[in-house]
């Protein structure tokens, strides 16, 4: 029986870089909106190599994966209204020192309450509650 595209899942993986304040490292991308680091996962691709890979695709930054379990996931409606998994995991980065690109235009750190007020994709709208 053939795949409906409509039942298939997005699956997101998303890094949680923290600063010594406790918030959290976001991109600005070049749609004016606020994201974490990471991205879609390719076909047959593991989702810690996919984390590094949309780490350093976006800010020419390498990343250290913090724990190989991840530490937030749930579902959600991304911008298209189509289902998509996210799956955060902790990260650290040895620097700041980004290369921007069409994904990251600008860096901050924000808390949790700080998000809830920034222009965001819809995929990010309910990661307040869990951190």
């Amino acid at each position: 029986m053939p795949l409906d595209p409509q039942k298939i899942c997005q699956v997101s993986v998303k890094g949680l870089c923290y600063n010594d304040a406790g918030a959290i490292l976001m991109v600005l991308d070049n749609d004016n909106e606020w994201e974490i680091v990471g991205g879609r996962v390719e076909k047959g691709e593991d989702l810690i190599d996919c984390l590094k890979r949309e780490c350093q695709e976006e800010m020419g930054i390498p990343c250290e994966i913090l724990d190989p379990r991840p530490a937030i996931t749930y579902s959600c409606l991304d911008q298209d209204g189509e289902q998509r998994i996210m799956i955060y995991f902790n990260i650290s980065l040895p620097h700041l020192n980004f290369t921007p690109s069409d994904e990251c235009r600008a860096i901050n750190f924000y808390s949790p309450d700080e998000i809830r007020s920034l222009k965001t994709c819809p995929q990010i709208t309910k990661l307040p509650d869990y951190l």
